[in-house]
Parts: C-alpha cells; structure tokens; sequence
C-alpha cells in the first residue's frame, strides 16, 4: 500500500545553510568597498584641502599687498616635510611661503599622505589677486581586479587648475588602469 507520496534521497541546501552564505558574500563584499572607498577618500580630501590652501594664498597676497606662493615638495630642497631628518621620498608636502623683498618666509607646511602624487609647478599669487595659470594634479592607485594583468592598479587623479584671474577649479575624477607603481 503506497499513500502517493514519493520519497527519494535528494540532498540539498537548507534555507539556514543558504542565508549564511549570504550573509559572508555580503560582509566579504562590504569589506572590499570600505578598501577600495578609502583610497578615494583620502584623494578627495588633498585635493578639496588643497583648493582651500590655495585659495587662502590668494588671499593672504592680496591681504598683505605681497606675492604669495604655493611650492611643492619636489620643488623644494630645504624643506623635510615629516620632519624625520631625512630629506627623502616620504617627505611628499606643499608649503605656503611669502615674498619679503626676495626673502622667503614659510607661512604653513602642509603635509600630503605619501600615497598621494603630485605632479605639479610652483604657483604664485600676486598682490592683485591674479596668478600664475598652472595645473596641479594629485593621483593615487590602488589594486583593482577589473583591470588588466598587465596593469593592475587603478590610478584615480584630480587635476587643480589656478588661471590667470586667480579663479581655482577641480576638475572630475579620472581614472585609468595603470602598472602598479608599488
């Protein structure tokens, strides 16, 4: 006598077993976006403190009826950023400095994250607010499993242009995969 069930000994995967899963794809995938995230992040804020320390350059020229300019850490031989002693591939900085009748007076040191690299030129305000028309562009890079093998890392970079009126602008995010430079 059957009672018109059938049973077999099929194997399968628990509704509990299933959730779990889920649960480690989702963390597993939180993870990597807090990763990926603070890179960018920590781009975001150099290039927004940048745009303000420029700003209070212009500023500080016109204040003061001087020039006032902003240099760089790869333009500069006398300047140890991180103050270590060391004048080395870890001092990555910018320095805000005042013209005193051809002597220069540092005004503010600011530090960049080492990560962060610049590729820039000195850029000078003058008393009338005008500047120098330059670009600077600050890049970072991290390992991104969407790029090629051959170019691993993705390289995020902003670039910060100062025109001849002293106006300051940022530019969009660009992005590209590149060769690690780590």
């Amino acid at each position: 006598m059957t009672s018109g069930r059938s049973w077999c000994a099929c194997t399968g995967v628990t509704l509990v077993e299933l959730c779990v899963v889920m649960a480690v794809i989702g963390l597993l995938s939180l993870a990597a976006i807090v990763y990926l995230s603070a890179g960018d992040t920590r781009l975001r804020s150099a290039v927004a403190n940048l745009k303000f320390d420029l700003e209070q350059a212009r500023q500080e020229a016109v204040k003061r009826n001087t020039t006032v300019a902003v240099a760089f850490s790869k333009d500069l031989d006398d300047v140890d950023c991180n103050n270590d002693g060391l004048r080395n591939s870890n001092d990555s900085c910018y320095v805000l400095y005042e013209d005193r009748d051809g002597a220069y007076v540092h005004l503010r040191v600011v530090q960049i994250e080492p990560s962060i690299d610049i590729q820039t030129q000195t850029i000078v305000f003058r008393r009338d607010g005008t500047s120098t028309s330059s670009t600077v562009t600050l890049a970072s890079e991290v390992r991104n499993e969407n790029c090629p093998v051959d170019a691993p890392c993705l390289k995020t970079w902003y670039d910060v242009t100062t025109n001849h009126i002293g106006r300051i602008s940022i530019s969009e995010p660009q992005q590209q995969c590149a060769t690690c430079t780590e």
